[in-house]
Order: structure tokens, then C-alpha cells, then sequence
């Protein structure tokens, strides 16, 4: 009975190491799993964060593109609307020139006929001038 007895509490102590010896098994493979469950996270979150980091540099490098050729336009609109400016007032300033060389080429024609006129002529001449003038 003795020899019976230490049979059964030595089976029932060695199921109860293989039992103890595959909860720790299951354990550590939890544990491994967790693990890596936690490193894949971890890499998926670095993985965002740097997609999200380099979408944010395109869209950066992009804005500015566009801000320079934005401001490059600019330029060259002013620079056109200058140039515009330019032309518009030497094209007045040659008109002005003309217009007052037409009339001092009309005074000094006036003149001309002037001395070939006779003394009365020269007077009405005059007399005219100083009527329109007024």
C-alpha cells in the first residue's frame, strides 16, 4: 500500500511539474507575443511618424515652391508695369517736345512773314496775336 501510495504522489508530482513546467512555457510565449505585439507597434508608429514627417517636408518644399514663383511673377508684373510707365511717359515727353517744336517752328514761320509784311500788315499781324491770346 505504502509502495502504491508513493507511486500516485510521485505521478501526481511529476504532472504537477509538467504542468507548472508548460503554464511557464505558456507564459513566456505570452510574454514573447506581447512583446512582439508591442514592437510592431512601436515600429508602425516610427513608420507614420516619419511618412507623416516627409509629407510635411513635400508639402513644405511645395509651399515655398510655389510661394517663390508667386513672388517671382510678382516681379515680374511690377517689372512690366515699369516698363509700361516708362514707355507711357517717354511717349508724352516726345509728344510734348513735338508740340513745342511745332509751335516755335509755327512762331518763328509767323516771324518770317512777318518782316516780309508791310509795317500795317505787322500791326494787324500783332492785333491778331494779342485777340487770340485773350
Amino acid at each position: 500500500k505504502a509502495e502504491a501510495k508513493a507511486k500516485i504522489e510521485a505521478e501526481a508530482e511529476v504532472k504537477a511539474r509538467d504542468e507548472a513546467k508548460v503554464k511557464a512555457e505558456e507564459e513566456v510565449e505570452r510574454k514573447a507575443e506581447k512583446e512582439a505585439k508591442a514592437k510592431a507597434e512601436v515600429e508602425a508608429k516610427v513608420r507614420a511618424e516619419a511618412k507623416a514627417k516627409i509629407e510635411a517636408e513635400a508639402d513644405a518644399k511645395a509651399k515655398e515652391e510655389i510661394e517663390k514663383k508667386a513672388k517671382e511673377e510678382t516681379k515680374a508684373k511690377a517689372r512690366a508695369e515699369e516698363d509700361a510707365l516708362k514707355q507711357s511717359r517717354a511717349k508724352e515727353k516726345a509728344e510734348r517736345e513735338k508740340s513745342q517744336e511745332v509751335h516755335a517752328e509755327g512762331h518763328q514761320v509767323l516771324k518770317v512773314a512777318e518782316v516780309q509784311l508791310s509795317p500795317v500788315d505787322k500791326l494787324l499781324a500783332q492785333v491778331n496775336r494779342v485777340n487770340r491770346r485773350s
